[in-house]
């Protein structure tokens, strides 16, 4: 996804997969109240992967939901 917003999106739950390939993507509002983003490493800290792993950026900070 590019250039992707969901601004109040009503559903239970969403879940993003680690495969996704993401790219200036926002989340944000209250209707949806649980959202999972799974890492693409399950025992890799982020800090640890390298930098040409990270695909894309999505920004939360506007989801008021739990993370």
């Amino acid at each position: 996804m590019e250039d992707v917003s969901f601004i109040d999106l009503a559903v239970k739950e969403m879940e993003i997969s680690a495969g996704a390939l993401l790219n200036n993507v926002i989340i944000s509002g209250a209707k949806t109240k649980f959202l999972t983003i799974k890492r693409l490493y399950k025992d890799t800290a982020l800090h640890e992967m390298e930098a040409s792993a990270v695909t894309g950026i999505v920004d939360v900070s506007g989801f008021t939901g739990a993370l």
